[in-house]
């Protein structure tokens, strides 16, 4: 799990300067996605969370951001 800090989201999803995981963002985009999205799409994300690497994690974090223009900077431990 990754923790980040919101630097800037246009949809006012995440207020700025929070810090939110990794787990709480794609739990949140899932959590969309089953409204609107097809399976497909909410079973790569759910395999990207559950994969669990350090790759699988950027990949789905980057999708996300791209998709909902949030801005995240890495909290690194």
């Amino acid at each position: 799990m990754k923790t980040y800090k919101v630097i800037a989201d246009i949809e006012n999803i995440y207020k700025p300067n929070s810090i939110i995981t990794s787990d709480t963002l794609i739990n949140d985009y899932l959590e969309r996605c089953n409204q609107t999205e097809d399976a497909d799409l909410i079973g790569w994300i759910y395999t990207l969370k559950e994969t669990n690497t350090d790759n699988s994690i950027t990949q789905a974090i980057t999708f996300i951001t791209d998709t909902w223009d949030i801005q995240l900077e890495e909290i690194k431990e």
